[in-house]
């Protein structure tokens, strides 16, 4: 089912696009309960602008909640793809029985070709049906992890930046990206998946 194998793209595409962008009056204060603590890799920049950016093609790579629900919705998708292929492989058998009975003659009356020709457009419209609902179910369920991957991300983060202060965290990705050249030392990726897998595992 070759308009099928978008979906997986979709689930890893749509919700990598993250551009979150703090401004704080003042550098002060920390959120109660934070796990994290100012890593000693990671650069602060001195002066009015702190940036730092994260690879989040990296971070979907390593972020073990990520990992586990890509394997959920490619089992799904595998799921459905075979169940749709058996479906369609029992309609082309049907529609295969009904060329060979006209050929032969088969039909006794108009009415009966008729009825059977009918048959056959209807299992075909069902099937196109159930084929669009259950590739709207995926994709709508790939969606929902793709929301809860960024409301965890965006969440994290505000944890994590009350500690480290930055004012702009970007995006870099090969799908999209906001960083064209930065000093590796600004990439903040590592230290974000080891927290994230942290508090995953808690």
């Amino acid at each position: 089912m070759k308009n099928l194998s978008p979906i997986i793209t979709i689930f890893m595409a749509v919700g990598l696009v993250v551009l979150y962008i703090l401004h704080f009056a003042s550098g002060k204060g920390s959120a109660a309960g934070t796990d994290q603590k100012a890593d000693s890799s990671v650069v602060k920049l001195t002066g009015d602008i702190s940036f730092a950016y994260i690879n989040t093609d990296s971070l979907m790579e390593n972020y073990e909640f990520a990992i586990e629900m890509k394997k959920v919705i490619e089992n799904k998708q595998t799921k459905m793809a075979s169940e749709l292929e058996f479906l369609q492989k029992k309609y082309l058998k049907k529609e295969q029985d009904f060329m060979e009975k006209y050929k032969r003659n088969g039909f006794l009356t108009e009415k009966s070709l008729e009825a059977a020709q009918l048959e056959l457009q209807n299992d075909a419209q069902e099937f196109e049906i159930y084929k669009q609902e259950k590739t709207n179910e995926l994709l709508e369920y790939s969606n929902d992890v793709n929301n809860q991957l960024i409301d965890t991300l965006q969440n994290f983060l505000k944890i994590f930046n009350s500690d480290y202060k930055y004012q702009i965290i970007l995006n870099n990705s090969a799908l999209s990206t906001n960083v064209i050249q930065a000093h590796p030392d600004l990439d903040i990726t590592d230290t974000v998946v080891k927290s994230l897998n942290l508090r995953y595992k808690k």
